[in-house]
């Protein structure tokens, strides 16, 4: 089945603000974005998915604060790529609680499902009584809510690369794009891979690239993409470059941390891609 980019779209006013571009100085409008992977059997399904009840949209709500709100989805089929849906549910937050910017945020962990990949992400609009001192005050019931967001996301998925296959030290890399390892080559033929902090011949700058393996003269010796561009030095390392869907553990809920994150201008006035 398609893989597709289910994207939340969320706003914060602060009193006193129009929600358009004539918005007064009085007030401010912020704009940002969260998105998840899902397999589904069409974009409609996803969307489906995305605005149930209970749901994604509406389990994001729950940690907003009382100015903020999740305004609209996108779904985009990103394997194979394909047309993208939009959507514009609101989902408001149920919470009273206020927030004086829309940057401060809690900083989650989301655990993959039987693989060692990880995700943090930064969830913005959390409300102010969840910061005392710059630290995360837990709460029974904003606790639960947290836990309800890891529980809907379930049957969702990060992108990440593929940590199953250890990668090796790079010795070097020549002019004709052979790079010669440590020990036996640790990848198939045509594996993309990244070679990393090699230090290019003739300076001191530390460099990386990406290419894929087309041939195996040697056991700790692999031939690179000739039709791609290489860097000729020493050092580095090369690891998997082939990126996969790992699915949220929904059990793994650890205690987040407060940060701030940037946001952006409104989106009922952007003009451009996000």
């Amino acid at each position: 089945m398609p893989v597709y980019k289910c994207t939340m779209i969320l706003r914060q006013v602060s009193p006193g603000a129009t929600t358009g571009p004539a918005a007064g100085p009085e007030g401010r409008v912020a704009g940002w974005s969260e998105s998840w992977y899902r397999t589904e059997i069409s974009a409609q399904a996803a969307m489906g998915r995305m605005i149930a009840t209970p749901g994604l949209c509406e389990s994001r709500a729950a940690l907003l604060n009382a100015s903020a709100a999740v305004v609209g989805q996108r779904v985009q089929q990103v394997s194979p790529v394909g047309a993208t849906l939009v959507g514009s549910t609101v989902f408001a937050s149920p919470l009273k609680d206020l927030a004086d910017i829309p940057q401060m945020s809690i900083s989650c962990v989301f655990y993959a499902k039987a693989a060692v990949n990880r995700r943090r992400i930064s969830l913005r609009g959390i409300p102010d009584s969840k910061v005392v001192g710059g630290g995360y005050v837990r709460t029974a019931a904003f606790s639960a809510a947290v836990a309800d967001f890891y529980k809907n996301l379930d049957g969702y998925s990060f992108p990440g690369h593929d940590k199953s296959v250890p990668g090796a030290k790079v010795l070097v890399v020549d002019a004709n794009g052979r790079a010669t390892l440590d020990r036996p080559v640790p990848f198939a033929l045509n594996t993309p891979v990244r070679i990393t902090r090699i230090k290019e011949a003739g300076s001191a700058e530390i460099r990386h690239f990406s290419s894929v393996i087309t041939a195996q003269p040697a056991p700790t010796v692999v031939q690179l993409d000739p039709n791609r561009a290489v860097v000729i030095g020493l050092g580095g390392r090369m690891d998997s470059d082939v990126v996969l869907y790992f699915l949220v553990d929904p059990d793994e809920v650890p205690v987040p941390k407060i940060t701030t994150r940037k946001v952006g201008r409104p989106f009922d006035s952007y003009r451009g891609r996000r």
